[in-house]
This record gives C-alpha cells, structure tokens and sequence, in this order.
C-alpha cells in the first residue's frame, strides 16, 4: 500500500502503457490489488512526489484496529467509479465520441495545468486512438471553430458537437 503525501503521479496500465487515470496528492494506492497479486498497472510520476510505502499487513492490521474499513470502502468506490467512467468512454461506438470526450476533460482542468499539457499527448496516452484519426478530428473541430489549439496546447473551446 501506498500513501502519497504531496505531488502527481499517473497510474498506467502494464499491458498497454495507457494512462488510467492522474492523482494528485494527498492519495491511497494499491486498494485495488489488495486481493490480488497480479500486476496490472505502474506508478509513473509526473512531479516530485513524495510516496511512503506500507505493508499490506501492517496496512490490514491498522484498518482493523482504527475501524477504517468504512473509509476505505469510500476511497475504493471512487477509484471505481473512476475506471467506470474511463471505461465507457473508451467502449464508446466512435473515435469522435472518444476525442471528445477527452477533449471536455482537459477543458475542465485547471488553466495553468492546461497550459503544460499536449492535447495529442493527452489523448494518445490515454486511448487507443491513432495519431491520424485524432489529427484529422481536431483539424475539423479547429476548422469549425469549435476549438483552438496553439503549439500544440488546448487555448479554447466551445461546445462541441454530439456527432461528427
């Protein structure tokens, strides 16, 4: 089990090297595979973090002397929540429908996070989308003037529209 105490991290699937999903500090990690032992994602840091490891035992045996198990289940059911989330949007019918909405997560990011990110490096490491299929989409979208994207960076967007 993992605590991280301050910066950013990105958790990554080991079969496909996808991002699964970014976390920000303060976090709980490795409640998913605490019934299992088989390796299905990595840690990849993203800043300087600051990471403090415990035994899956020693974690086990404080949960149940603190009455921590409710608590546990709440943060578990968020990481749940979240790789539902992921999930279906990659399962969606469309690469647009993908893109998309991709494109509406970076949007709700905070701007001085928006402004270090690469839409093509956000979206490609995060889905199985081809290089040309997301450049022909955003090349449309720009061309509609539904998005702006400067040297690479998301700038502004408008709402997007359902279908392509």
């Amino acid at each position: 089990m993992f605590h991280l105490i301050s910066g950013e991290i990105e958790i990554r699937n080991i079969q496909n090297d996808l991002i699964i999903v970014n976390v920000d500090a303060p976090a709980i990690l490795g409640l998913s595979s605490m019934s299992s032992d088989e390796d299905c994602y990595y840690i990849h840091t993203v800043t300087n973090v600051e990471l403090t490891s415990i035994p899956l035992s020693e974690f086990i045996d404080m949960a149940d002397h603190k009455s921590l198990w409710r608590h546990i289940s709440v943060i578990l059911s968020f990481y749940i929540n979240i790789y539902y989330l992921r999930d279906m949007m990659l399962s969606q019918a469309s690469v647009y429908t993908i893109i998309k909405n991709h494109l509406e997560i970076m949007w709700s990011l905070k701007k001085d996070k928006l402004e270090e990110i690469s839409v093509f490096d956000f979206i490609l490491n995060r889905t199985p989308v081809s290089r040309s299929s997301l450049n022909k989409v955003l090349k449309d979208l720009s061309a509609g003037g539904y998005i702006e994207i400067k040297r690479g960076r998301l700038v502004s967007m408008n709402k997007l529209p359902s279908g392509y």
